[in-house]
């Protein structure tokens, strides 16, 4: 190589060494990485243990890997390259499943306790029990409604090679209901609704279920309540739902980990009960009439949060028909789909997600609004988890 060269080189080098740093602490600073689906972290804290022990230089290491300049162009090209170069079947901790399927990659060398994992699922058994019978006691009823998560519905989707985590979710499946019926609890397992009739509830990009599998869902819960007796009417068929299907590109979560480079394209639905009947709505104390957020994203897609506007800590729809009976509807982000079918029966129908509603514990909102019927719905990935919609009476 020639002296200029060698030089060019030199100057190159350090270039990189040292302006990336530079342009990396330039850049405006993210907390969120929104296609990772993450926390980024945070500038450290200067502190002499943290110095003296090595902590601190980690943590700067991990901050400056995590906001690297134009760190999104880098992995968007690396994820390009395994998906149509090396035709890669796990990227980004996404594997490229069966007929489409975008599913979760599961650690070769991630155990599983099943004991550590019974005892979750009794403790979470008999709080739900315990809530249970609170709401009965002043004459109101508790259903909890399991629906399996598009990992665990579609299992078998997973290449022969790729564990689909088949032992914990058939042990969340068998060891909560049983733990529920042992508890006398009232329950609808989804799981049995869905299975054997040759219908698609589920996104291929997604790890929810989409409006197929929402309104099945919704189906279930109304005649379950009209079988118990709560309502007169059965659920809504499906040609009294004015179906709409979005024309924007569904930005499935899987496929937003792989910035949205997999081919497979769907369409979102939405459904508006018929006839339609008034109601007043408030989200987050603010008065509020929309079900449905249709603004598309910058690069034009529509996601799931389109769903009564994504995840809300309250939302308080009232259909003013003090006959029916009021609903409180709690749990994580599968509930948002079915609320804009479910108020069409009730009088009052309280939604509240309780990792983000901090107002009250579960306990006192109850307590202050008696609701006829509360339902607690979760997906099975988290039937044990003891936090946020498991956590009860946490202040």
């Amino acid at each position: 190589m020639s002296k200029t060269g060698k030089i060019i080189s030199v100057i190159i080098f350090l270039a990189i060494v040292f302006g990336l740093p530079v342009l990396s602490w330039l850049q405006p600073y993210h907390s969120v990485s929104l296609i990772e689906n993450r926390r980024l972290a945070a500038p450290p804290v200067y502190s002499t243990d943290g110095l003296l022990s090595g902590t601190y230089f980690r943590e700067w290491e991990t901050f400056l890997s995590d906001h690297i300049y134009a760190r999104d162009t880098w992995i968007k090209t690396y994820t390009y390259a395994n998906l149509y170069g090396l035709g890669k079947r796990q990227i980004n901790d996404i594997v490229i499943g069966r007929d489409g399927y975008l599913l979760p990659f599961r650690s070769y060398t991630a155990g599983y306790d099943r004991d550590s994992y019974a005892a979750a699922v009794r403790t979470m058994t008999g709080r739900i029990a315990e809530l249970a019978a609170a709401v009965e006691s002043y004459g109101g009823r508790f259903y909890f409604v399991g629906v399996p998560e598009q990992s665990s519905f579609h299992r078998d989707k997973y290449p022969g090679y790729f564990l689909n985590n088949s032992v914990r979710l058939d042990d969340a499946e068998n060891l909560f209901f049983r733990g529920l019926a042992e508890n006398g609890v009232s329950y609808l397992n989804l799981q049995e609704v869905f299975t054997g009739t040759g219908e698609e509830y589920y996104y291929r990009t997604d790890h929810h279920y989409n409006f197929a599998g929402a309104f099945a869902a919704y189906r279930a819960i109304i005649t379950r309540l009209q079988a118990d007796g709560w309502l007169a009417e059965p659920p809504l068929p499906q040609e009294a739902i004015r179906v709409v299907t979005l024309p924007e590109v569904f930005a499935g979560t899987r496929n937003r980990q792989l910035y949205y480079l997999y081919p497979v394209r769907e369409r979102l639905q939405i459904g508006y009960p018929q006839p339609e009947i008034a109601y007043s709505k408030s989200t987050n104390w603010e008065p509020n009439q929309m079900m449905y957020d249709l603004t598309p994203d910058a690069a034009g897609r529509v996601a799931y949060g389109v769903y009564m506007g994504g995840d809300q800590a309250e939302t308080v729809i009232r259909t003013d028909r003090p006959d029916r009976p009021n609903l409180l509807l709690f749990g994580d982000s599968f509930t948002n789909a079915v609320e804009p079918l479910l108020y069409y029966h009730f009088n009052e129908t309280r939604c509240v997600d309780l990792r983000y509603y901090y107002s009250l514990n579960l306990y006192d909102y109850v307590t202050e609004h008696r609701p006829d019927i509360v339902i607690l719905l979760r997906d099975d990935l988290d039937y044990a988890t003891l936090e946020g919609n498991g956590d009860f009476d946490g202040e």
